[in-house]
């Protein structure tokens, strides 16, 4: 029998070789998919958060009025904060400044190295993309005091009336100056759970003056339901106690605005018991001053006429030198009175009536008359009507009343406070911002533009 001869370990040397080599090529395919598949996984997410904050921020900027030139800056200053490598490639903002609403484009790039991949003979480095939108308009929620701002007949607030900057200020007077039948609610809201409602036939519990400081002291989130229902807040009484209003007061002079919810006063809900708020909207200002109703500060000074009966005696002029005068403001009845104007002056004697521009002259202005006779007389009769002009307090004109509330403000232009927009909603000012759903979005929302 033939014996055959097995091979050696030598023999297969080769064999080895060639499975070294390939479990090499596989392991380099495994590091190349972990680390250079992982550092472009890496980069787009934080290029994705840097074009989100970017478009975020820009449209923080568009949605106000005192920063909007910077809105392109801070888009690339918050993209190249997660990405410094990375380099804006695209901006574009629709009614950036100029509209209440609007939507911001942002797209950057950046260069991913690719060490190991290479060795597979894929590129050294790949560019890596990415783009947000942001969507800015009338903020549907904010975190208010419990205090509703009423539009006018024409559906604007006083406070944006005027260009921005100049005060405005809202009188609350528990004497029905609200059209609420019950007077004690007159301004003040119900901001638990239970005093918001979209039913216009609720109930509306009462609030303590207790609630109404902590709610002042901690403002309260409200939000507008989008979904065609109305959203009503329950006036409240407790307007007499001095907790909520020294809580008040403390919030005048902030350095941050204020948000109040606008009422519609065609759509609020009058019937006792259930006198509710339609709010439509937001307002933000700054708090200037808070005063009490009784205060001369907030209801000015009313008009006043009267008129006045004096007899004056002029010494002898003595031409063209010496001229006796007298200043009517001095005369007995109008002590503390400063007239702003004095009428239907006449000087007499007896039957004789002195004629003016020749007996005497009267500067209307100093209220100061000028004797030009050469005659002293004595006992001259002055007869004249006067008007003081109303001095209009903070408030305007108002009867004091301890009870009543007249609350400055200021207004410094629209002001982005966090809450969701509206493309749709009034804008009084106050401005919110959201990402655009990159799954996509209604066909007639900005968001699906540019």
């Amino acid at each position: 029998m033939r014996m055959t001869r097995l091979r050696g370990p030598e023999g297969e040397r080769g064999a080895v070789v060639v499975i070294v080599v390939l479990l090499l090529v596989a392991m380099f395919g495994m590091v190349a998919l972990t680390v250079d598949v992982g550092g472009l996984l890496s980069t787009r997410r934080s290029l994705v958060r840097g074009v989100d904050s970017g478009a975020l921020a820009a449209a923080q900027s568009c949605a106000g009025t005192t920063d909007v030139a910077n809105a392109p800056s801070r888009a690339t200053a918050f993209v190249q904060s997660n990405v410094p490598a990375a380099s804006v490639t695209q901006y574009q903002a629709e009614g950036c400044g100029t509209e209440s609403a609007g939507v911001v484009l942002v797209g950057a790039e950046t260069e991913q190295d690719l060490p190991f991949a290479v060795v597979l003979g894929f590129p050294r480095s790949k560019t890596v993309t990415a783009t947000a939108r942001a969507l800015w308009g009338p903020s549907t929620s904010a975190n208010v005091l419990p205090i509703e701002f009423p539009v006018d007949e024409f559906g604007t607030l006083p406070c944006l009336v005027e260009s921005e900057g100049p005060d405005c200020s809202y009188w609350y007077d528990p004497s029905n100056d609200h059209d609420v039948t019950n007077s004690s609610n007159y301004g003040f809201l119900n901001l638990d759970d239970n005093g918001i409602t979209n039913d216009p036939n609720a109930a509306c519990p009462a609030a303590g003056s207790s609630e109404l400081r902590d709610w002042i002291l901690e403002t309260q989130l409200v939000s507008l339901n989008l979904n065609d229902l109305p959203t009503y807040i329950c006036f409240t009484g407790g307007h007499r106690a001095d907790t909520w209003f020294d809580a008040l007061a403390s919030r005048a002079g902030d350095d941050e605005p204020e948000s109040f919810p606008i009422n519609d006063p065609d759509l609020m809900v009058r019937t006792t018991g259930k006198e509710k708020a339609y709010v439509i909207g937001f307002f933000s200002g700054y708090i200037q001053e808070v005063l009490r109703g009784n205060d001369p500060r907030a209801t000015g000074t009313p008009a006043q006429s009267g008129d006045c009966r004096v007899d004056h005696t002029f010494q002898a002029a003595a031409p063209p030198t010496s001229y006796d005068t007298w200043d009517l403001d001095q005369a007995p009845c109008l002590s503390g009175i400063n007239a702003d104007s004095i009428t239907n002056l006449e000087l007499r004697k007896g039957g004789t009536r002195f004629v003016r521009g020749i007996d005497y002259s009267y500067n209307s202005s100093t209220h100061v008359i000028t004797w030009l006779r050469t005659q002293t007389v004595t006992d001259v009769r002055i007869t004249f009507d006067w008007y003081q002009g109303g001095t209009a307090g903070a408030c305007g004109f108002h009867s004091p009343d301890p009870n009543a509330v007249c609350v400055t403000l200021e207004y410094q232009g629209a002001i982005f406070n966090g809450g969701g927009p509206c493309t749709d909603c009034p804008d009084f000012g106050t401005r919110g911002v959201r990402l655009c759903d990159p799954l996509g979005e209604p066909p007639d929302s900005p968001c699906a533009a540019p």
